[in-house]
């Protein structure tokens, strides 16, 4: 996989999962995990009403790891799965209150495994990067004017970033918005492994 081919296709959906997520249109699977992590938990969640005249090609949830969720979406050529936090920080005024949000995504059809993709709750300042600390290790990634968006520059370093998300309890991302303004969040990665797990058993490489 080159560079940065797929980053702006996960960004799309990535954003459409976001959409379905704020207004609510998940339904929650009744299937638990055959065998699941340590962190995966042991009974199936409560299903969730669809909303009305929700599209099959919408995310559907699958569960909930902790602080994470695990989600998918289409079939056949376009089946997408994906890692997302369902916990987010406190809204500050002046950001968006869906973001920040932190992506892992499989689309077997791609051949693209653990694409990880950053949402920012700012406007990002254009031609700038943004850093991902885990303390024990750090990350940039690459953003694109009129998003405020960021991926990874390439599939060796989405899979470096996605064991340091197994290994870590939190991640500070830094970035910069467009007013000049050093911003950080700080991030739970408690349930990742557990949902990561889960979308790589959906969503297997082919």
């Amino acid at each position: 996989m080159s560079c940065r081919d797929h980053r702006p296709v996960s960004a799309l959906i990535a954003l459409t999962s976001a959409v379905a997520l704020a207004l609510g249109a998940v339904a929650a699977s009744a299937q638990a995990p055959a065998q699941a992590p340590a962190q995966a938990p042991a009974q199936a969640p409560a299903q969730v009403p669809a909303a009305a005249g929700q599209s099959s090609d919408l995310p559907t949830k699958l569960y909930d790891y902790g602080d994470w969720q695990a989600l998918i979406a289409g079939s056949g050529e376009t089946r997408s799965c994906y890692a997302t936090l369902r916990t987010l920080p406190a809204p500050q005024e002046g950001r968006a209150k869906d973001r920040p949000l932190i992506y892992v995504t499989h689309r077997p059809g791609k051949n693209a495994f653990n694409v990880v993709a950053f949402f920012a709750a700012y406007d990002v300042k254009p031609g700038s990067d943004i850093e991902l600390d885990f303390g024990f290790a750090k990350f940039r990634l690459f953003t694109q004017t009129g998003s405020n968006g960021a991926w990874a520059p390439s599939a060796d370093a989405d899979a470096r970033i996605v064991e340091a998300m197994k290994t870590g309890w939190t991640v500070t991302v830094r970035g910069t918005s467009a007013a000049g303004t050093e911003i950080a969040d700080t991030l739970s990665l408690t349930g990742f492994t557990a949902a990561q797990w889960r979308i790589s058993q959906e969503c297997p490489p082919r």
